[in-house]
Order: C-alpha cells, then structure tokens, then sequence
C-alpha cells in the first residue's frame, strides 16, 4: 500500500487526485493540505479517514508551515502528490525531497521557480519526481 500525501487537496487537482487514491486499491491517501478552504478540507478528511491535515488559513490536526515538514513527518508518506499554486509548491517538493520520499508534481511553478534547486536535492537524496499523474 502506497502512502500519498495530496497538497492542494481542495483544488481541482487535489479534488481528482482523492478521486484515483480512493478508487485505486494499492493507494491510501494519509494527509491534505490546503490554503483557505479548512472546512473542504476537513470534509475530505472525514470522507476518507485522514488524520494529518494542514491548512495555510490556521487549523488543522498539524500545525502549518511553509515547508510542510511538520506534516510530512506526521503523515509518513511514500509519495507527495504537490497540487498547490504557484510558488509555494517550492519549499514543501524540496522538503520531501530532502526526506528521500518521491514527489509527484502537478505544480509547474516549482520547477520553473528552482527546477535546478528541486533537481539537485532529489538527485542527492535519492528522491524522485514524476509528473503529476505519476500518481495512477
């Protein structure tokens, strides 16, 4: 069973992405995160029996930060499957990354912020990164 951490749960891609993990039998979503939609993301996390959630806005069960590494390491994931906007994919791709754990990018902004930075770590850290419907 594949662990995914879905970043940018709330939005179109995230909403999708719980779409496939719930339909497919060797994935299991184990956090979310979003930026303002607390109470969408509280929903899907009742829906699919989430425990680690992070929400930019203030709440959740793991206390945000712009890396995410709090939830990161709460949620244990063996990929991260980053659907959040713009740039503030950055820091939460190079911090899984950083932990060896792959990460599926559905967020171009990153690469187009610190493709070289994103490329350097997981080359390092023995981390990969596929595209975003790497995670099927």
């Amino acid at each position: 069973m594949k662990r995914v951490l879905v970043l940018g749960s709330t939005g179109s891609i995230g909403v999708q992405a719980l779409e496939v993990i719930e339909a497919a039998p060797d994935l299991l979503a184990c956090g979310l995160a979003c930026g303002a939609r607390l109470d969408g993301m509280a929903l899907q996390a009742c829906q699919h029996d989430i425990e680690h959630t992070a929400c930019a806005a203030g709440g959740g069960t793991v206390p945000y930060d712009d890396d995410l590494c709090r939830l990161i390491d709460a949620s244990a994931p063996d990929l991260v499957l980053n659907g959040l906007v713009g740039a503030a994919g950055l820091r939460p791709t190079l911090a899984a990354l950083r932990r060896g754990v792959p990460v599926a990018l559905a967020n171009k902004e990153s690469l187009v912020v610190g493709g070289e930075l994103v490329a350097a770590v997981g080359a390092r850290s023995g981390g990969g990164r596929l595209p975003g419907d790497g995670v099927q």
